[in-house]
C-alpha cells in the first residue's frame, strides 16, 4: 500500500532520517493527551518554556473536569507517568516540541503548523467541509437559475420553496459541521488553569 510522505521531513523527526506517513503525524495529533498538551503549549508559551508540573496539572484537571486544587495526587501522578513515558517523548520524536526533561520545561516547534497544514489535505476517500460547501453552492446556484428563467416544473411560485430548501441544505450542513468540529475541541475553562494566571 502506498502512504504519502511528507516533503518537509526534517522538522517531523529530532532523527534527520526519520520520515513520517500523513497516517502517523495524524496519530500522533489525534490522541486527546497530546492535543490538549498542543493546546496548552499554544496558550502558555508566550514567555518561554512552559514547565511540565504546569502542564501536567492541567492535563489531568482537563481529564477529571476538576479545578487543579481538586485533583487527586494519585490521579496526578498516574497522568505525569503517561505523560513523561509515552505522550512527551512521541511529541519530542516528531519534532512538534521541545522538551528538556531535566529542567522540566517544554516548548513547541515551528514543524506544529506544518503538521496541522500537511494534516488539512484529504485523502481520496474523505471529503473535506469546504467541498461540502462548494458542492451546496453548486447546487444552489443551479436551483436559483432555473428558477429565475422558469424551467418546469421550477416555474411559477416556487420561490418561496427553492428558498427553503437552500436554507434547509446550509443550515443541516452547518449544523453537522459544528458538531464536527466541537467534537474535536480541547475545552478551556479557567479551573484548568495553575492558580497563579
Amino acid at each position: 500500500m502506498r502512504t504519502n510522505r511528507l516533503s518537509i521531513e526534517p522538522l517531523f523527526s529530532s532523527d534527520q532520517n526519520q520520515q513520517f506517513s500523513r497516517e502517523e503525524i495524524f496519530d500522533i495529533l489525534s490522541n486527546k493527551r497530546r492535543q490538549c498538551i498542543i493546546h496548552y503549549l499554544k496558550r502558555n508559551q508566550k514567555n518561554g518554556p512552559v514547565a511540565t508540573s504546569d502542564l501536567v496539572d492541567y492535563v489531568t484537571a482537563w481529564e477529571a473536569d476538576v479545578p487543579i486544587a481538586d485533583i487527586p495526587p494519585t490521579r496526578r501522578k498516574r497522568v505525569y507517568n503517561a505523560l513523561q513515558q509515552t505522550h512527551l517523548p512521541k511529541l519530542e520524536e516528531a519534532a512538534l516540541i521541545e522538551w528538556n526533561e531535566q529542567q522540566g520545561c517544554i516548548t513547541l516547534t515551528p514543524a506544529l503548523s506544518k503538521a496541522r497544514l500537511y494534516l488539512e489535505f484529504v485523502p481520496n476517500d474523505d471529503i473535506p467541509w469546504s467541498m461540502c460547501y462548494l458542492v451546496l453552492s453548486g447546487v444552489a446556484s443551479v436551483l436559483t437559475t432555473v428558477i429565475w428563467y422558469g424551467v418546469p416544473p421550477f416555474g411559477g411560485n416556487t420561490n418561496l420553496s427553492a428558498g427553503v430548501i437552500v436554507l434547509g441544505m446550509f443550515v443541516i450542513t452547518g449544523a453537522l459541521h459544528r458538531v464536527d468540529a466541537r467534537s474535536a475541541r480541547i475545552p478551556t475553562d479557567s479551573r484548568f488553569e495553575p492558580p497563579n494566571q
